[in-house]
């Protein structure tokens, strides 16, 4: 369905848009939602990798029309333990406005289709996760190339004019990565776009560093 960040030992960072449900008298039931934890193959869960959802916090303003803050928490039903297979996440230090910077490289990982399934209708998902290197772009006029972006300070783009690489259907909520000064930090969340690796078509992403008041108010140590 999509993907997350381990950001605090009972903590996952995603993406609103998956679990918001525009009617209010059928919310999303988070009983239903599986996650799994620690594996790179969907072939090799077993029951110490699978959590479920305590309690869920969707930003009060996020807009599904234009995904603008498109993110979310999600408590877990138990303490995740770091391993050789678990590590956390490290949030930006600074709450700011244009962080990543234009230019910079970022990996992206996550389970979602390799091929477009607006392409090509008998895309499968892959069993292993998978990564891929997008470097952020300018924004102007609130344009990335042809890819319309409503918020830029809290919304970024990343990839390819020419559609070499992108995030896609099911990578929702997974996370956009920075390796800098020695770790890894989450710096953008899945958010959308228009097909995938499409030309001029780069997906959208929100900017992590514009709401750590917003994620460090609502965790509980």
């Amino acid at each position: 369905m999509c993907g997350g960040a381990l950001i605090a030992p009972e903590y996952i960072i995603t993406a609103a848009h998956w679990l918001n449900s525009n009617d209010e008298n059928d919310p999303i039931d988070i009983s239903t939602i599986e996650i799994r934890i620690g594996i790179t193959n969907l072939n090799d869960v077993t029951h110490e990798n699978l959590y479920s959802i305590r309690k869920l916090s969707l930003h009060h303003d996020f807009n599904p029309n234009t995904f603008k803050n498109d993110i979310a928490l999600i408590r877990l039903d138990r303490t995740v333990i770091q391993s050789n297979t678990i590590q956390m996440l490290c949030l930006p230090r600074f709450t700011s406005y244009v962080y990543p910077s234009v230019n910079t490289t970022l990996i992206a990982i996550g389970w979602g289709h390799t091929i477009d399934p607006l392409i090509n209708p008998n895309s499968l998902l892959p069993t292993h996760l998978q990564q891929t290197l997008l470097p952020v772009l300018p924004i102007f006029n609130n344009l990335c190339f042809e890819q319309e972006i409503d918020s830029p300070d809290q919304q970024f783009c990343a990839g390819y004019a020419n559609g070499l690489s992108d995030t896609c259907q099911a990578d929702s909520g997974s996370p956009l990565m920075l390796f800098t000064e020695q770790h890894w930090e989450l710096v953008g969340i899945v958010s959308y776009g228009i097909g995938c690796a499409q030309i001029n078509l780069p997906g959208v992403y929100t900017r992590v560093s514009a709401y750590l008041d917003w994620i460090n108010d609502r965790i509980r140590y």
